[in-house]
Order: C-alpha cells, then sequence, then structure tokens
C-alpha cells in the first residue's frame, strides 16, 4: 500500500504542479487531482510511518492546532461564507502535501525520485513561459509605473499556470539551490546545472520580481558563505551582474533600480510595498484578536478599502485571517521547520563525506528556507502547499538522517543523545 501510495504521490505532484487539469480538459472534468488527493489520503492514514516520530510530533502538534484554531474560529469569523468555499478547501489542499510527504517519502531512494519529479516540473513551469516568451514574445502580465501611466510588461507562468510574476519568481528560486548543489554530484548533475541556471535567471529577470532579486541575492550570497572557492566566485557574480543589468531595458533596470531609489519610475509602487504593511496593519488592527476568517484576507482588503489584493506580508496576513494567536502558531511551526533542517544538517556532515546526496539536499533546503522566510515579507503564504511541503521535508531528512547506511554500531546510538536534545 505505501508503494502504491508513493507512486501515487509522483503523479499527484506531476498533476498539481503542472496544473494536468487545465492542460488535458477530460481530466478537469472528473476533478482529477480531488480523486487522486482522497485516494493518496487513505493510503496516507493506512501506511503511516513511526520514523522521525519525535520531530513530526513537534510540528504534527503545531500544524494540528493551527488547523483544529482556524476551524474554531469559523462561528465568528467576517464572511463565513468565504471560509467554507475557499478557506477551508484552501488549507486542506495545502496541508495534505505534508501528510504525503511524511507517509510516503521514507527512504533515500524516494526522495531522490521526489525531489527529481518536483524540479523537473518546477523547472518546466519556468520554461515553458520563457519558451513561449522567446518564440511568441509572450509575457503574461504586466507592472503598472509612474502612477499607472505607463505600464512594463512582465513574465508570469505558461496560460495553463495561475502563477504571476512574483510566484514566477519563487518557483526560480525554489529550484536554483538544488541545482547548485547537486551539480558536485556526478557530471551529470554539472551538466544539468550548466544548462538550466541561465535560462532560470534570464526568465527572473523577465518576471520584473524585486523579492525574487532580493531572493536571488540571498541565495548567491547563501552560495559563497558555503564555497570554498570565495575568492573566484565573488568576482564572476559581481561580473555577471553587471553583464546582466546593462542588458536590460531602460524600464527593467528603472524597476530594479528602485529597491534602492525612490526617484524611479516605478518608485511609487516600492514604496507602496511599504505604506501597504502599515494598510495591513491597520487592517490586522481592525480583528486582531481572531481576525476575520480563514481565506478571508483579500476580501476583508478590498472591503475596508485599502487593495483588491491578498496582503503581501505572510505573518499579516495570517493575522489578518486568524489574529494574533494564528500568527503565533504560525510562527512556531516555521520555527520547527526551520529547526529541523538545521539539526539534520549537523548530524548528515557529522556521519556522510562532503558529496553526498542527503548533505547537498541538506545545503540547499538551508539556503532555501532562508529565502522563504525573507521572501515571506513580501508576499502571502498561509494557504500555498510551500510552508507544508517544507515541513514535510524536514520530517523526511530527520528521519533519514538516523538511518545513514554504513554507519558504526557506536554512532548509531547517536541520536538518543545528540538529536533529542540538539535543537529543541
Amino acid at each position: 500500500m505505501n508503494e502504491l501510495g508513493y507512486k501515487l504521490y509522483l503523479l499527484f505532484t506531476v498533476s498539481w504542479f503542472l496544473h494536468l487539469a487545465a492542460r488535458i480538459p477530460v481530466l478537469g472534468a472528473i476533478r482529477f487531482d480531488l480523486l487522486l488527493a482522497a485516494l493518496l489520503i487513505v493510503l496516507a492514514y493506512v501506511s503511516r510511518s513511526t520514523a522521525g516520530q519525535d520531530r513530526r510530533n513537534e510540528i504534527e502538534r503545531l500544524l494540528l492546532i493551527l488547523i483544529v484554531y482556524a476551524f474554531m474560529t469559523f462561528p465568528i469569523s467576517r464572511w463565513p461564507g468565504t471560509v467554507i468555499k475557499s478557506g477551508f478547501p484552501m488549507l486542506i489542499k495545502a496541508v495534505v502535501f505534508y501528510y504525503f510527504t511524511v507517509a510516503f517519502i521514507t527512504s533515500e531512494k524516494r526522495l531522490k525520485a521526489f525531489l527529481f519529479v518536483y524540479i523537473a516540473c518546477q523547472t518546466i513551469r519556468v520554461l515553458e513561459p520563457l519558451y513561449l516568451h522567446v518564440t511568441q514574445g509572450y509575457w503574461g502580465s504586466v507592472a503598472s509605473m509612474m502612477g499607472g501611466t505607463e505600464f512594463m510588461m512582465r513574465l508570469s507562468g505558461a496560460p495553463s499556470d495561475t502563477v504571476n510574476p512574483n510566484g514566477l519568481a519563487a518557483v526560480i528560486f525554489s529550484v536554483i539551490p538544488f541545482l547548485y548543489f547537486y551539480s558536485s554530484l556526478s557530471w551529470k548533475h554539472k551538466l544539468a546545472a550548466f544548462v538550466l541556471i541561465p535560462p532560470l535567471i534570464y526568465a527572473m529577470v523577465l518576471t520584473g520580481s524585486r523579492s525574487g532579486l532580493i531572493g536571488l541575492i540571498i541565495i548567491l550570497a547563501g552560495i559563497v558563505y558555503k564555497s570554498s572557492r570565495k575568492a573566484l566566485l565573488v568576482p564572476l557574480m559581481v561580473v555577471a551582474a553587471v553583464v546582466v543589468f546593462l542588458g536590460l531595458s531602460p524600464d527593467q533596470q528603472d524597476r530594479y533600480l528602485s529597491i534602492v531609489k525612490s526617484d524611479t519610475k516605478h518608485g511609487e509602487t516600492a514604496h507602496e510595498r511599504v505604506t501597504g504593511i502599515e494598510d495591513n496593519l491597520k487592517l490586522f488592527m481592525k480583528r486582531p484578536i481572531f481576525g476575520f476568517g480563514l481565506g478571508t484576507g483579500q476580501e476583508a482588503n478590498y472591503n475596508y478599502g485599502f487593495a483588491d489584493l491578498p496582503p503581501h506580508n505572510l505573518f499579516m496576513d495570517v493575522g489578518i485571517q486568524l489574529g494574533i494567536f494564528g500568527i503565533i502558531i504560525f510562527f512556531l511551526f516555521v520555527k520547527a521547520i526551520v529547526t529541523n533542517f538545521f539539526s539534520s544538517y549537523r548530524i548528515i556532515k557529522q556521519r556522510l563525506k562532503e558529496k553526498t546526496f542527503l548533505l547537498k539536499t541538506t545545503e540547499a533546503l538551508q539556503i532555501l528556507i532562508v529565502v522563504e522566510i525573507i521572501f515571506s515579507f513580501g508576499s502571502y503564504g498561509l494557504l500555498i502547499p510551500s510552508w507544508y511541503f517544507l515541513a514535510g521535508l524536514s520530517i523526511v531528512l530527520i528521519s533519514l538522517s538516523n538511518i545513514v547506511p554504513g554507519e558504526s554500531e557506536a554512532i548509531k546510538a547517536m541520536p538518543a543523545t545528540v538529536i533529542g536534545s540538539g535543537a529543541r
């Protein structure tokens, strides 16, 4: 049953990220993703593993508290219809990635295959709109300039995808750390990084995502920090950045300069991100204890006259929906994920040689989790899968760090003392 669940989870991953139901009408008609998810929920319950139980208990307890709390706030929500139609379904679609990952990714072999599928899907999501842009002039979105009197084209997801430019940037930086750190494993991985990273960065530039650019800078800084060839990498990155910047259109240059300069065409929209946080805080203070209700962030923002958009700050988004208690619960949930990634890295590094799949995976995820945290200050995320997906991976790595093959019996005894007290 577990093997069947694992294979169906791979299929579900492909279907979800590549939006097969939107591409193939018959799959949409039969609600393929919903049927597959329902079957996987049953299989996950039947084949539930006890590996990594201590760490899983902490994250699952917080996740369960978050879910129960969201349901408890339903009777006092401002728009209960939105909670039922949007909030609960979106939360369920997001959190299943945690439970499926923990239930079915139970070995290093499965983790390799799963991450290959995940990285391949995310890469396709970027290369498809990039190909359409190069061959057909596709963009998919625009950004306003000069108070809405001028516009700049921005690359978003393909027509069958729903991701906006900032979301596409998030997809890009979710892939680059894996490609870079895996490049040391074999010549095939090195070739993949050499071929894919340049077009991914080019697509990042075309998104016009300022938060995406900041995320990319953090990734590059993390790569330099972990590299033993800092003296070579830093000059190469500086030269590459100058060459790329000079190749941008004037409007694109202006947009990225607006991160640090206010007297630009995009300066007003950059300033709106700052004032947007202030507006979100004012909105949060209207119902600070229990919030407006799960899934009501955009509706609350619209009805109180700030913007017809979800709050572009993760913790304000959580607070507006679930109040101060929701922020505390979600903060502790994120903290537990971070703790697991850094704990598994220390354990695996102590046990394994330098160039191993598990070690490189933890290095990539360390950087990715930092980027996700920084990116969260300019984006929402309570009801999208990314945090729950990362939570599942953190449990998988903690579990696998305890069963590394080839270790001595003396080392096997380490988790009882080291793991039990290392990162609580």
